[in-house]
């Protein structure tokens, strides 16, 4: 029996992405495909710039370059070894990650799937499954890849080969966070288990800087294979409400981020916040399950774009001066 509902969730969940696919191909167009390119371009840069910026201030800071000077960094920080802060910035990163996930969801379904799958009597893992398995490797291979250069920024004088074992551990730490908050989603109101599960982050965050040894590399890989599987097996036991607030939740602060409205981001932000706004609603509406996120907040780039074609007010006021008598 539950094989059969297996099959059948699979079923279905086949048949609406292959119909997305469909109309996907046939409404897309050049403009869509510049809007995907550019939203995410943009936001890319933006991130990778400012973490640079941040990473490069702070190591010439703690490394006592300017230590006479105006720091960024207060002078009673320099006290502590350069190696104990850089832990202590991989683990505060690693508990962002888990309260960012646990913000967005991270297993989640948009407005449409909500509607379409939740109600049906049939397994929700075939349906909610290949998405946040998507999401847990990408974002774990964006962080290694992305840990690369802080790697070198905190220890130049390191092998190749330690760098990259450094930055696969972090990734395998992220697997450990973003499986953490999955957890976190299964049983929302445990107190304790949101506690252990940070404090277990702190030794996860001395691993990657253990890159003269095999082990630490090893431990860790273990660790995220075990709790990923263990998440992976649970994860339709997620309810609907969880679902549906992690996907109306990331999907308006991604539209709000590219939007540049940061108010309304910090709105959807707040506790307790479930339901998208209508304009997120009315442009969601018609889109079929399973169809591309970006499909949604294309009038929304588009408004972007045009506010930053739009001239300075003063032009305006110079024309309208000119044009009078």
């Amino acid at each position: 029996m539950r094989d059969d509902s297996v099959r059948l969730a699979r079923d279905v969940v086949g048949f609406t992405r292959r119909a997305a696919r469909q109309y996907n191909r046939a409404h897309s167009s050049t403009r869509d495909l510049f809007i995907d390119v550019y939203s995410n371009a943009l936001a890319g840069g933006c991130v990778l710039m400012m973490a640079a910026s941040l990473v490069v201030a702070l190591r010439d800071e703690i490394m006592g370059r300017s230590v006479g000077k105006a720091n960024l960094v207060a002078a009673h920080w320099q006290a502590l070894p350069a190696g104990v802060l850089w832990m202590i910035l991989t683990y505060l990163a690693l508990v962002g990650i888990v309260l960012l996930a646990r913000k967005l969801g991270p297993v989640t379904v948009s407005r449409a799937e909500g509607a379409w799958w939740l109600p049906l009597p049939l397994d929700r893992r075939p349906m909610v499954l290949a998405s946040f398995r998507t999401r847990l490797v990408s974002l774990s291979a964006v962080a290694a890849l992305a840990y690369v250069p802080f790697s070198f920024l905190t220890a130049i004088d390191r092998s190749p080969w330690a760098h990259a074992g450094s930055a696969v551990a972090f990734g395998g730490g992220v697997v450990l966070a973003v499986a953490g908050a999955a957890i976190l989603q299964l049983m929302p109101t445990s107190g304790a288990l949101r506690t252990g599960i940070l404090v277990g982050l702190a030794p996860v965050a001395v691993l990657p800087f253990l890159a003269s040894a095999v082990w630490p590399l090893v431990l860790v890989l273990i660790a995220a294979v075990v709790l990923a599987a263990y998440v992976l097996s649970r994860i339709g036991d997620v309810s609907g409400a969880e679902l549906q607030r992690g996907g109306a939740v990331s999907g308006h602060a991604a539209a709000s981020i590219f939007s540049s409205t940061s108010t309304s981001c910090a709105v959807h932000w707040q506790p307790g916040h479930a339901k998208p706004s209508a304009c997120v609603a009315r442009a969601t509406t018609h889109a079929l399950p399973g169809g591309p996120a970006w499909r949604s907040s294309a009038p929304i780039s588009w408004r972007s774009v045009a506010c930053s074609l739009r001239p300075p007010p003063h032009w305006c006021g110079s024309g309208s001066a000119s044009a009078s008598p």
